[in-house]
Parts: C-alpha cells; sequence; structure tokens
C-alpha cells in the first residue's frame, strides 16, 4: 500500500461523487486504501483485525469494465464495511452488491445511527449475510433490523425474491424483520452510485430521503408472490 491515496481518493469523489467528508473519514481509519497501481483497496475488517481485502480500479479498461481482485487466502464471510456505532449497539444492516453502493446510499441519505453498511461482493454470496446476522446476535442478544439494497435489475429483484421467500426466524424472537431499499426507477439508474452520479454528488434534501420498504409494501409495489416459510435460525 502506498502512503498517499490521493489518486484513489479523487477517483471516488470526482469519478463516482461520493461523499468527500464519509470517504476522507473511511481513508483516515484504513478502510480504503490505495495500492502500488492506484486501485482502490477495500480491508475486511473482523474486531480490529483485518480477514482480507478486495481491490478495484481507478481507471476503465480498454473494455469499458474495472480491475477487480479479491486478496488470496480471504476470509468470504467477510467483506467491506462500516458502522455506526460499536458493534454491542448495531441494530441495523444494511447490505450492497458493492464498496461504492455502500458509500453512494449513505453519501445520499446520510448515515443511519446504531448502523452497519456493508458489501456482499454481489447477489451470491449469502454467508455474508448470515455471518453478519450472526455476529449481531452475539454481540446484542438481539436480531436486528435488515435492509436490502441492491441493484433495481432482474437479478436484483430476483435476489430480494429470494430473501422474503426464505427469511431467517429465531426459535423465540421470530420473524427477523427484512426492508428493501430499492434504487429508483430512472433512466439510466440500477443502483446507488447510478443515482448519486446522476445528481453530480448532491445528497437528498430530507424530504426525498429514501424509506426503506418493509416486506409487505415491497410486495405490493413489485408483484412479487410469497410462497414458502422462512428457515430457523438458531
Amino acid at each position: 500500500m502506498v502512503k498517499d491515496p490521493s489518486k484513489v481518493r479523487e477517483y471516488l469523489i470526482n469519478d463516482r461523487k461520493l461523499n468527500p467528508d464519509l470517504i476522507n473519514t473511511l481513508i483516515s481509519k484504513g478502510l480504503i486504501r490505495q495500492d502500488e497501481r492506484n486501485n482502490a483497496v477495500y480491508p475486511w475488517v473482523n474486531n480490529g483485525e483485518i480477514v482480507g481485502h478486495n481491490s478495484e480500479g481507478s481507471y476503465k479498461k480498454q473494455d469499458g469494465g474495472r480491475y477487480k481482485h479479491i486478496a488470496s487466502g480471504a476470509n468470504n464471510d467477510y467483506g467491506f464495511s462500516f458502522k455506526t456505532s460499536p458493534n454491542k449497539d448495531i441494530r441495523n444492516l444494511y447490505f450492497f452488491e458493492s464498496e461504492v453502493d455502500a458509500i453512494s446510499y449513505a453519501s445520499l441519505n446520510g448515515l443511519t445511527p446504531n448502523s452497519k453498511y456493508i458489501s456482499m461482493r454481489g447477489v451470491n454470496n449469502p454467508d455474508i449475510i448470515y455471518q453478519q446476522i450472526l455476529e449481531v446476535g452475539q454481540n446484542t442478544g438481539k436480531i436486528p433490523n435488515v435492509v436490502y439494497g441492491v441493484d433495481n435489475d432482474e437479478a436484483g429483484l430476483r435476489f430480494n425474491q429470494d430473501r422474503i421467500e426464505n427469511n431467517l426466524s429465531h426459535h423465540e424472537q421470530g420473524e427477523m424483520p427484512i426492508y428493501f431499499a430499492v434504487p429508483p426507477q430512472r433512466e439510466n439508474v440500477k443502483d446507488w452510485n447510478d443515482e448519486l452520479v446522476r445528481r453530480n454528488g448532491h445528497p437528498y434534501e430530507q424530504h426525498e430521503r429514501n424509506i426503506p420498504l418493509s416486506k409487505k409494501q415491497y410486495l405490493q409495489n413489485y408483484r412479487h408472490q410469497e410462497s414458502s416459510k422462512g428457515m430457523e435460525l438458531e
């Protein structure tokens, strides 16, 4: 890693339009770093220990994509995350498909107290979800409120439906409360970073802020059918 992360800071603030104060805070805490090739590096932290990291290019390749890499030996039960309170006070878990989407949602809507924002690195990594829920239970003795903020596309909607059909429940505390922070349906907007870039980095006004949909509200809006019972969580 390099000591001066200015290339990554410039990419995240100028290109991805992320909130400068939030980016500077995450950099100062070591949660965003820069490697020798100017890639953004996102450490995965468990109880203060780095258990893996993934990298993303700060520039696009000739094919229009970005360099992506996961460190060998990483514990894939974890991913990039940041939180607004100590572990013992976490009540809300926000899950997103990428690091940039998680930071974009917070840039648009502000930070929610007693919350943790987590990247799943796509929509096919349930181990991250289960690990985070388990840790909240171990640290607080309660099941958390879970908010899914995945992309507003076919894969994202399938993921949301699967979460509804296979929601977790606790033998004493009942079904886990789940909510859905669906990116707005606008032209060229499928994820929360698209929306932030569309607004040129400007956060939502108070009345514009996203209010995650309950399961019932989501089913009413997206006309899915609930077809099976939840899984038991010990």
